[in-house]
């Protein structure tokens, strides 16, 4: 016996598969009743370029974000790998959005930040469409009191809008107006690491800053449990930092940038933490200055607020309020 759908959730496809996707959905909407979710895990809604950033300039880019047409990205390079991808992004938006309609096909978008919301709405999508449903914090099975090491830790992909010269840049002026003892820590890979190399062999410091690569989760756990700081240096908005919720796991105090989600989670979510001024490296300095200096403190907060966030974003509190969005858009 075949069943019938009554909701298709969608998810992260517009990186891995073609509009064509909408195209069958709207075809079978035609002959067969039944509603369209999609959790935005990014803006391709509103940005063709999905991330709101021009990797051309390393700057934030909202040039499309008002427009029906999203014409500015063909006259910009707005992808990584240049104009030609650019333009194939511009055509990939041109036929989701103005020929086939994504935004009307979709009955319901849930977005894991009210950051990412406000973006969308910005970006003419319908409000009444939108609700925020923050993504799980998982938090068992970690022993997370370990004894603290002097480590400021970067962990994930080494790409151009992670910004990690600008964090060397900070370290290195951190180490020199204080002489402390801390160590920079490197995790990971990506087209932006010969860049960030290149920035630690020309430091004073560069005995101290550390590179390793990607590790399996458990041996990346084993390392991150011993540090004190968690950094975030992106000049690209982020959306909902899984890093940062990763680091809160084992009691690490995060440091981010005063921009989306990454200011987000740690002013509304975790609610401790070091926030600097964006691409503002004597801010940076100064934020670390201040979470020394009231680091005690802000790790028993972190604790209290932690066992506080297991219950209220656990991944069975996700899971009922995404089955009530179910219930309620069918009713």
């Amino acid at each position: 016996m075949q069943n019938e759908i009554d909701i298709i959730h969608l998810h992260g496809f517009i990186g891995a598969l073609s509009p064509s996707i909408l195209l069958a959905i709207k075809n079978t909407k035609k002959t067969k009743h039944f509603y369209v979710v999609q959790t935005m895990h990014e803006f391709h809604l509103v940005c063709p370029n999905s991330i709101l950033f021009d990797y051309s300039t390393r700057k934030i880019c909202e040039a499309c974000l008002s427009h029906k047409v999203k014409y500015p990205i063909f006259i910009k390079r707005c992808d990584r790998r240049g104009r030609i991808f650019t333009l194939i992004k511009g055509v990939r938006s041109l036929i989701a959005n103005n020929i086939i309609g994504h935004a009307t096909l979709v009955d319901k978008i849930i977005t894991p930040s009210n950051f990412v919301k406000e973006k969308l709405i910005q970006g003419k999508i319908i409000e009444g469409k939108i609700i925020t449903i923050s993504n799980p914090i998982v938090l068992r099975e970690y022993d997370a009191d370990e004894e603290k090491e002097n480590i400021i830790c970067f962990f994930g992909r080494f790409s151009k809008e992670k910004n990690l010269v600008f964090l060397i840049e900070c370290f290195n002026s951190w180490k020199q107006k204080s002489k402390n003892d801390f160590k920079l820590l490197l995790i990971g890979s990506g087209d932006y690491e010969d860049e960030m190399r290149l920035a630690a062999l020309r430091s004073k410091y560069k005995s101290d800053i550390i590179f390793k690569p990607f590790i399996p989760h458990k041996l990346l756990y084993t390392e991150i449990k011993k540090i004190k700081y968690y950094a975030m240096t992106s000049n690209c908005f982020e959306n909902a930092p899984m890093g940062i919720l990763e680091s809160l796991a084992f009691n690490a105090v995060s440091i981010v940038p005063d921009i989306g989600g990454m200011k987000e989670m740690i002013e509304d979510i975790i609610k401790v933490g070091g926030i600097y001024k964006a691409q503002d490296m004597e801010s940076w300095c100064d934020t670390m200055d201040s979470l020394e200096r009231n680091y005690e403190k802000l790790l028993a907060q972190l604790k209290e607020n932690k066992n506080n966030l297991i219950s209220r974003y656990s991944e069975e509190t996700y899971l009922k309020n995404v089955n009530k969005l179910y219930r309620e858009i069918k009713q």
